[in-house]
């Protein structure tokens, strides 16, 4: 008997049922991420488009591209060098930079501004309810001086001199000259 063949058609078949598993795994993968790879594949082209052009510009003049890139780096550089030196000038002459000197930081830190506006508000609560307590005061201050002179006998409880009521609905009358 061949102990080599047998042992090969054991581990076949013991094989058979993983590497199944693993292949329609494989395939239910590639399927689902199929738009991700033509996007991978369309945002790479995307990528490598401007070497692409630039690669067809070197066949047709070599030395015209390196001349217009030596000559936009050169504009580059010295543009930002005339700003940046421009803006240093003005910023002395405003004394911009004495005041950053002066104070010695860039500015409150996050906790100290925290701590100050806490205590504003606490300060603006404070003000508002004594504000408040003295308005209340004041109304029923007003209140009280209001109902000390109402008269209870002369009221005549909602109704008019003739007996009707105050709020009798009255009708309008035509003043059209087309008499509808």
């Amino acid at each position: 008997m061949d102990y080599i063949g047998t042992s090969m058609n054991v581990l076949y078949y013991l094989a058979f049922p993983i590497i199944y598993i693993v292949q329609a795994l494989c395939s239910i993968l590639w399927t689902a991420s199929a738009p991700l790879i033509y996007l991978g594949h369309y945002v790479l082209y995307a990528c490598w488009y401007p070497f692409h052009v630039l690669g067809k510009f070197e066949l047709i003049n070599q030395q015209t591209i390196y001349v217009f890139f030596g000559v936009a780096t050169l504009v580059g550089l010295l543009t930002g060098t005339g700003v940046h030196f421009a803006s240093r000038l003005v910023a002395s002459i405003l004394h911009i930079d004495a005041l950053a000197k002066e104070s010695g930081q860039r500015g409150r830190t996050i906790a100290e501004y925290r701590a100050s506006k806490d205590e504003s508000l606490e300060q603006t609560d404070d003000l508002g309810k004594a504000v408040q307590q003295v308005e209340i005061q004041r109304k029923d201050t007003e209140r009280a001086n209001e109902l000390k002179d109402w008269d209870w006998a002369a009221e005549d409880r909602g109704r008019s001199r003739n007996g009707s009521l105050p709020n009798t609905i009255l009708e309008e009358e035509d003043s059209s000259d087309y008499g509808f």
